[in-house]
């Protein structure tokens, strides 16, 4: 099943832009390669009790944005899904500014697989791009947890795999789900060890097939309105993948950058450390489930890996 990315996607940055009934979008001024136009900040609720979900990097006139949307309006709770810098900084300074809680699943770490604090702990496998490593929620939520108030209500969904922590949001009863960085319509997700675990990931993805949302609002690009086509999709990509990387390793054995220039075709080089992390989350994977050896049992971007 190929992937059908939609890169048209193109709001307005700093606007408001309903979605639906009570979800709207403002649109971060902080568009890259990675990032595609930038980040979405969600608003949930339209009259006065009013929640952010993925506050967003610290730019200044992005707050100005927020604070324009909040003027004469109650914000009653700041949703994280995860802890990268173009997600929650923002968060703390909204929090301090209406007196209003940030809730997360932990700080940067938490969630982390028992494989992954292993090789962190064990290897410099490098890792930690664009991680917020102040990020401090005030109050700590997991699966089948609630945020509500009298138009809305929120369950948090701890999803693992782009990074720990990472946690996506149901709206009311599942008629929508915030799928953060995990599932996007415009690009795969980078997963990143030791942040990143293609397990966790693959695991996320498979247990999101089994709840009722198919429309979502993903944290860069479009919403998604045939979302589990696109968790299909990406999954059999990952698996299409690892066939890939395993086929690409020679009988002598290759390196990660070997690896990525046979796999990755026609890719700037811009991307390529981006390829790199995900290849290496991939060889992680394969090792553990005995598929591959690593040279001199020392795991990092510069080993050898042979097929065992």
């Amino acid at each position: 099943m190929s992937i059908l990315f939609d890169l048209k996607y193109d709001p307005p940055v700093g606007e408001l832009v309903k979605l639906s009934k009570g979800v709207s979008t403002i649109l971060a001024p902080n568009a890259s390669p990675m990032t595609f136009k930038g980040t979405q900040t969600y608003i949930i609720g339209e009259e006065n009790e009013l929640a952010i979900i993925d506050p967003g990097p610290e730019i200044p006139a992005h707050l100005q944005a927020i604070d324009r949307v909040l003027r004469g309006k109650k914000l009653i709770a700041i949703l994280i899904t995860h802890s990268h810098v173009d997600h929650s900084p923002l968060g703390k300074e909204i929090s301090n500014k209406y007196d209003v809680p940030i809730y997360a699943f932990g700080g940067t770490g938490e969630g982390k697989s028992e494989i992954m604090r292993k090789y962190a702990e064990k290897f410099e496998i490098g890792g930690g791009e664009g991680v917020d490593t102040l990020f401090k929620p005030d109050v700590l939520i997991s699966t089948g947890d609630h945020i509500s108030c009298s138009s809305w209500s929120i369950e948090a969904i701890h999803a693992p795999g782009h990074m720990s922590n990472h946690l996506c949001f149901s709206l009311n009863q599942c008629e929508a789900l915030f799928s953060g960085d995990l599932v996007m319509g415009w690009a795969t997700t980078l997963i990143s060890p030791p942040d990143g675990d293609i397990g966790q990931y693959k695991a996320s993805l498979n247990s999101l097939l089994k709840r009722k949302e198919n429309l979502y609002y993903p944290g860069h690009g479009a919403p998604l309105r045939n979302a589990k086509k696109m968790v299909l999709a990406q999954l059999n990509h990952r698996n299409e993948r690892e066939a890939n990387i395993l086929n690409s390793i020679s009988q002598k054995g290759s390196k990660i950058n070997e690896i990525v220039d046979s796999v990755y075709h026609d890719l700037s080089d811009n991307l390529k450390i981006a390829a790199s992390r995900n290849v290496l989350a991939h060889l992680i994977h394969f090792v553990e489930k005995g598929l591959v050896l690593v040279d001199d049992d020392n795991m990092s971007l510069d080993s050898l890996f042979k097929i065992k």
